[in-house]
């Protein structure tokens, strides 16, 4: 996985801003979040996080606390999500 270039990102969000624009700039806040190890399951990542995110019922200011200690997901955190995804399908499918 190519590490996400921040500064090419926060130019391309800006871009066509001029300075007589009286909105503020955009504060861009980077919240750490666990790498995926191998190139197939970043879906189940992205999917993980967002219920750690939802499931976690914290304020913008606390996400740093909620998810700093950790770098990557274990087999059986990725393993839920595919639980919960599959019974969601099924159901879905009926």
């Amino acid at each position: 996985m190519y590490p996400i270039n921040y500064r090419s990102f926060k130019e391309a969000a800006v871009k066509g801003r001029t300075s007589t624009n009286r909105y503020k700039t955009t504060k861009w806040i980077i919240c750490p979040c666990p790498m995926q190890v191998g190139n197939v399951e970043s879906g189940y990542y992205v999917l993980r996080f967002m219920y750690d995110i939802i499931s976690s019922k914290t304020n913008k200011d606390s996400m740093s606390k909620v998810f700093g200690p950790y770098d990557k997901y274990t087999k059986g955190d990725l393993d839920v999500i595919r639980g919960m995804w599959c019974k969601a399908l099924c159901k879905c499918s009926l």
